[in-house]
């Protein structure tokens, strides 16, 4: 009888090793994707400059403007909420730039609401829900 008890102890002590092991490993990834964030710089826009990220609601109001009438006018609304200034089409493009880095081609595309140069902005908003510094 001692025996099952003591290697129902043993088993229980192995469980708690091995969920204690996966925690603190758990906890190591995050410290060093934390590290190498700050190694290398923030690769997304920082929220306190560049205003909000989208909620879910936002980026399906702008999936579901992606071929109608309104999609300017939809990338538009995300990208103020997204910079926290409300502002024309081409400053919101210039500001954007500003904080994506975003080409002079791509700006220029942009401002003349090119329908390729949209879908990438509405992808990335998509994707990221922010604007995502290094993309042209």
């Amino acid at each position: 009888m001692s025996q099952v008890k003591e290697s129902r102890i043993t088993e229980r002590s192995s469980v708690d090793d091995v969920q204690g092991f996966l925690r603190r490993r758990a906890g190591e990834r995050r410290s060093r994707a934390r590290d190498v964030e700050l190694a290398r710089g923030p690769s997304v826009v920082n929220r306190e400059s560049a205003g909000h990220t989208l909620t879910k609601a936002q980026v399906e109001m702008l999936m579901g403007a992606v071929d109608t009438d309104r999609f300017v006018e939809v990338i538009g609304s995300c990208l103020v909420q997204v910079l926290g200034r409300v502002t024309g089409w081409d400053d919101l493009i210039d500001l954007a730039s500003a904080f994506g880095g975003w080409s002079a081609e791509r700006v220029r595309r942009l401002k003349d609401q090119d329908v390729d140069a949209l879908y990438d902005v509405a992808t990335e908003l998509n994707e990221y829900r922010t604007l995502v510094s290094g993309r042209s």
